[in-house]
């Protein structure tokens, strides 16, 4: 995670990586039900900003971009989130 120098109470950040993505998948149908798991490579990029409000805790809203190699063509998923954070000890930001 990259978050560039900040001197307010917001701080954007941006996050990139790679990673391995398992893939289940269960079918049911004609009283027969069939699980399927696959694992693959992927990468997944993306940004956001933190907003504190006090030393010891920070809401924010973040999205990320994920592209995984699936067999025949990939899988392509955004998520956002929106988080709330505290900290407990050694707060010094």
């Amino acid at each position: 995670m990259w978050s560039p120098p900040s001197k307010g109470n917001t701080q954007p950040w941006l996050r990139y990586g790679l990673g391995l993505y398992n893939n289940h998948l269960t079918t049911e149908g004609g009283g027969i039900k069939e699980d399927t798991s696959e694992s693959d490579f992927g990468l997944n990029g993306g940004g956001g900003i933190d907003l504190k409000s006090n030393p010891s805790m920070h809401f924010g809203v973040g999205g990320m971009y994920h592209y995984v190699f699936t067999e025949g063509s990939a899988t392509q998923y955004v998520n956002v989130s929106l988080y709330l954070t505290f900290t407990t000890t050694g707060a010094t930001k």
